[in-house]
């Protein structure tokens, strides 16, 4: 019965997006959304096949982990709503949260029993979002997958809206942003990364909204609250976003200085603020780091990760971290490598990185003489995102399992700029293409 109901709502689903993309969308055609959201259904039911067959401890399988707390969460709690809505917004004091926590948190496995942290803890959104969605749902687990699928579809579906009036080239963008392997994969069942993208979306979208000078108090509030949840979901990745983004509209005062020379600068500028915030707020952001790699690193060991790689010699100082910085992307960009093919969920990484490789050979044969300054200013936010977050990944990130995984932001982000450099016209004309 459970499967039936999915299907239902799965269908009603479809409908929903052939409409909606039919008429918000003209580049392209409402059979390709619908094509592109079957894949992220099979991408999900696929993801449930491999960690019921090759992941034997249902608490470490990470697409069951949040619905399961959120479960035990709802069961528990549903009784005194008052108590469930405290857990839900996180309103609670330090005495009311050890109540909360020996009346019902105690049962679960990944709400971080150890710490007082009302809001902050990336894991404690999906519980709440699952134990939300229970009585909805009736516990269904299908249903919770097709939630976070469609979350992520329109998130996918408002990134690519937002960005392509900047790239131009819409066909590409769409195979990018939809079809490549790793996205599709990891953001299609109950995941962090599937939550990730739709604030990815919304992010872009009220961005797009602000440049455009379509400016409202429903686009602000949207910024201002999608960039909290973020905050409170995967913090390097907003954080690498504004970074990202802070050269692009200084750029927009300083329009005489080279591109390239203005986020050169940044990069400088940012890498000296690292001893300044040390000095000033007594905040050690490299031994944040270090330690990050030192509990993951131990976490790996004692849970006999098969993925394991030899975690970089880190230590937190600057020449330290500009040291490990190639091996750190290496591990992040091209890991990976046949050596490393002990496990099923990593051969379709392998696989990936030839295609994005060759794609990246490609781009650069074929690629444009010359870009419009707007198209520049995109690249180089596209391309100083995906380096930070590449490097963040590699510095931290000791097992190729997760680093697969974790990147597949930043590579969207890298690709994105290779369909910006790319010159398809060139392509066609070696080629003897009419169009692409």
């Amino acid at each position: 019965m459970e499967i039936v109901i999915a299907i239902i709502i799965a269908i009603f689903l479809m409908i929903f997006i052939f409409f909606l993309t039919k008429r918000y969308s003209n580049e392209i055609a409402p059979v390709w959304w619908m094509i592109a959201f079957i894949l992220k259904i099979l991408a999900g039911i696929f993801l449930i096949f491999i960690y019921t067959n090759y992941y034997f401890d249902r608490n470490k399988a990470d697409i069951f982990k949040y619905y399961d707390d959120g479960k035990i969460l709802w069961n528990s709690s549903k009784d005194n709503p008052n108590d469930f809505i405290k857990i839900i917004f996180g309103i609670y004091d330090k005495n009311e949260y050890q109540t909360l926590k020996d009346k019902y948190l105690i049962n679960t496995s990944n709400w971080e029993r150890a710490n007082y942290v009302p809001i902050t803890c990336d894991n404690r959104m999906m519980i709440r979002i699952n134990a939300i969605l229970m009585p909805l749902t009736g516990g269904n687990y299908l249903l919770h997958m097709l939630f976070f699928v469609f979350l992520a579809f329109i998130g996918q579906f408002l990134f690519f809206k937002s960005i392509n009036p900047y790239i131009k080239n819409a066909k590409l963008s769409f195979i990018i942003i939809f079809f490549f392997p790793s996205l599709v994969l990891w953001t299609s069942g109950v995941l962090k990364e599937a939550l990730v993208m739709f604030l990815l979306g919304l992010w872009f979208f009220s961005i797009h909204k602000i440049i455009t000078k379509r400016v409202s108090i429903f686009t602000i509030i949207l910024f201002i609250l999608v960039t909290i949840l973020f905050f409170t979901v995967k913090i390097y990745i907003i954080i690498g976003l504004f970074l990202a983004i802070f050269p692009l509209i200084i750029s927009k005062v300083l329009k005489k200085i080279e591109i390239w020379k203005l986020y050169l600068v940044f990069l400088l500028f940012y890498i000296l603020c690292i001893p300044l915030i040390k000095w000033i707020f007594n905040l050690d952001l490299l031994m944040i780091v270090v330690n990050k790699l030192t509990l993951a690193t131990n976490l790996a060991i004692s849970e006999n990760a098969g993925s394991l790689i030899n975690p970089l010699n880190l230590k937190p100082t600057i020449f330290s971290f500009i040291l490990n910085a190639p091996l750190a992307l290496v591990n992040t960009l091209f890991r990976p490598f046949v050596t490393d093919l002990h496990n099923i969920i990593v051969i379709p990484a392998f696989i990936e990185n030839v295609l994005w490789i060759s794609f990246a050979i490609f781009t650069f044969i074929f690629h444009k003489k010359s870009l419009h300054r707007n198209n520049k200013l995109i690249l180089f936010s596209f391309l100083l995102f995906a380096l930070i977050e590449f490097l963040l990944i590699g510095y931290t990130t000791p097992i190729v399992g997760a680093i697969v995984r974790y990147r597949i932001f930043p590579l969207l982000f890298l690709l994105l700029s290779f369909v910006i450099i790319i010159d398809i016209e060139k392509i066609c004309k070696k080629f003897k293409i009419k169009h692409l």
